[in-house]
């Protein structure tokens, strides 16, 4: 079995690991470096993709939150004023 790990230099937590079970000879290590490099490459796409994401949703959130904010502080003020009126 080929164990290969990558470790993400900023965070050495991070990892990913490709393993290979199967004979390794010259012509199988080859093969394992393409299929490695191609599952980085499809990685790196997701990784992309997510981070795309998460970019538009901090965006919308940025624009969004000053007005859920004053709701809320609205509401929490509505909320002092009928429990003072209880008391």
């Amino acid at each position: 079995m080929v164990t290969s790990t990558f470790k993400k230099p900023a965070d050495a937590g991070a990892f990913v690991r490709f393993e290979y079970d199967g004979p390794v000879d010259a012509e199988a290590l080859e093969r394992i470096k393409e299929w490695r490099t191609h599952e980085l490459r499809l990685l790196e796409k997701w990784v992309e993709w997510a981070n795309a994401d998460v970019e538009e949703h901090n965006r919308r959130l940025n624009s969004e939150l000053p007005k859920l904010l004053a709701q809320r502080r609205d509401r929490l003020i509505e909320l002092q004023r009928l429990r003072e009126g209880l008391a």
